[in-house]
């Protein structure tokens, strides 16, 4: 009876943690999204602004205008790999952390399967000995 008590404490503690686990991993996660679409917007409003400046640009003189397009394609462009590479590494992250999480839940289950079982069987064997005890009695 107290090693049922204690092992279901354990279970519910079991639950208790991966339940924690998982809200920090979520909010982890939903962070990590909020930043994404921080950066997504910082950089549309970038690119509008730089595609103002070469619309603007048309008012100068050829040769400076096709200076000031290269050189904002290639800021451009630099800007999307830079983009892209982070949004590579984000994606990435998550999706680390969602194996992990899913790893953990994994975990979880089997050791609360164990106990439960291990609970089970306690208790058919605990039977058993009252009943033969009863009978030899």
């Amino acid at each position: 009876e107290v090693h049922e008590t204690t092992m279901r404490e354990r279970i519910s503690q079991e639950r208790r943690a991966r339940d924690d686990h998982m809200a920090t991993v979520k909010e982890h996660i939903g962070k990590e999204q909020e930043h994404l679409e921080a950066h997504r917007n910082s950089m549309q409003k970038r690119l509008d602004f730089l595609e103002a400046a070469l619309g603007e640009a048309d008012a100068t003189s050829s040769l400076a205008k096709e200076v000031h397009e290269t050189t904002m394609r290639e800021r451009i462009s630099q800007e999307r790999r830079a983009r892209d590479d982070h949004m590579a590494t984000v994606k990435e992250h998550i999706g680390k952390e969602q194996e992990h999480l899913e790893a953990h839940r994994n975990s979880m289950q089997k050791r609360l399967d164990f106990l439960e079982a291990a609970l089970g069987e306690a208790d058919a064997t605990s039977s058993l000995a009252k009943e033969v005890h009863e009978t030899t009695m």
